[in-house]
């Protein structure tokens, strides 16, 4: 998991043109208490909002890292457009966000689906936003937002275990919730493939710490494509490198 580093958003896409028409619609339905996930326009599923969202992650889910298809991603809410997992009833969720780029990121099925799904812990649920007007920068979210702040400051990794589970560092509330309850991080099938990359790594290691000039540059140029933020599981790779005393 690392820091997404986003490019201006494009303009002339459905998102932008219907945004307050329909923003108007779901903002009576919530006033009236009976807004629900069905009264959303999908406007987030426009091809054109998709690919940017798709391309500014290089096809990596925000959470787990691992490349996919586009066809097996979602387009994920950070917060919750409609009701929140947890929450009690009179919370409809943060439905004037539904429509917000900074609100919106590509996620794999595994972590949007079957861990994230409509969740939002708070470390404080009193501090929770219930209307447009209320000030976010209140809430203190446990999952962490890679688009706002650096995931690499609270997740790292167990190079002792043979699945190289991902933990969160010292203590870290956020770091804990974010892995092992509201993200894929940790899944199976994410780990079996993570730990399928260290073969690689620990070769490129070797040379980069044992090898000739000429190794140790072939070395350097491998470890700056695997540490790129284009490159499938960089934060893990990063994590080993600077271990191993390659960075």
């Amino acid at each position: 998991m690392i820091k997404i580093e986003r490019e201006e958003s494009p303009e002339n896409t459905a998102l932008d043109k219907e945004r307050e028409k329909e923003l108007r619609k779901i903002r009576k339905l919530a006033k009236s208490g009976k807004l629900k996930s069905k009264h959303f326009k999908s406007l987030w599923s426009d091809p054109k909002v998709k690919d940017f969202l798709y391309k500014s992650q290089h096809g990596k889910c925000c959470y787990c890292e691992r490349k996919r298809d586009k066809r097996e991603t979602d387009v994920e809410h950070f917060r919750p457009k409609a009701k929140v997992e947890g929450v009690k009833e009179d919370h409809q969720g943060y439905w004037w966000l539904a429509y917000s780029w900074q609100n919106l990121l590509i996620a794999c099925k595994t972590c949007n689906q079957e861990y994230k799904k409509s969740k939002f812990p708070l470390k404080k649920e009193k501090k929770r936003a219930y209307t447009e007007n209320s000030d976010l920068g209140e809430e203190e979210p446990l999952l962490i937002n890679p688009l706002k702040e650096d995931p690499e400051l609270c997740v790292d990794y167990d190079l002792k275990e043979t699945r190289f589970m991902a933990k969160a560092i010292g203590k870290c509330e956020r770091g804990e919730k974010t892995i092992n309850e509201l993200t894929g991080i940790n899944d199976r099938r994410v780990m079996e493939e993570r730990a399928d990359k260290l073969k690689d790594y620990r070769g490129w290691a070797y040379l980069k710490n044992n090898g000739d000039e000429e190794s140790r540059s072939e070395a350097d140029e491998r470890l700056r494509e695997y540490i790129s933020p284009y490159s499938e599981f960089s934060g893990f790779a990063r994590f080993y490198f600077e271990k191993e005393g390659c960075l």
